[in-house]
């Protein structure tokens, strides 16, 4: 079941977790990795990475074009909907669909650093867990 986020702030949270915990499926069922759950990764991904690569030489322009062409997409999609459904969710959708990309994909990145890069950190505080857990019994 969906359960509706009454305000985005909690939408922003349940996305970001919904990514950061992907990863564990992943990683335990390699075959339910799918494109949808990688593009939103490459979406943060490119919006944080454009910037810091014109430092190199990369034209900051780039980083101008993948904002409009995901503005008119988002834009057009919360069109769409808001003609079917009534012009008065046009915003909340512009901000809802840009709320569920970054912050799925910005959790699915921290995950990944977490599940990747940070693999000792997990072990520990397993062990710490479980050695909490042996102190209680």
């Amino acid at each position: 079941y969906y359960f509706a986020r009454s305000n985005f702030a909690q939408l922003w949270r349940r996305q970001f977790d919904a990514g950061k915990y992907k990863i564990d499926i992943i990683l335990k069922y390699p075959g339910s990795l799918l494109l949808r759950h990688v593009v939103p990764l490459i979406f943060v991904c490119m919006a944080l990475l454009l910037p810091l690569l014109s430092l190199f030489g990369l034209p900051l322009t780039l980083w101008g074009i993948f904002w409009l062409i995901y503005g008119l997409a988002n834009i057009g999609f919360s069109g769409y909907l808001s003609w079917r459904h009534g012009w008065k969710y046009f915003p909340y959708l512009v901000a809802a669909f840009f709320i569920m990309h970054f912050a799925y994909g910005l959790g699915f990145l921290v995950g990944l650093i977490q599940r990747a890069l940070f693999p000792l950190a997990r072990i520990w505080k397993k062990k710490r867990q479980d050695s909490q857990n042996n102190k209680n019994v």
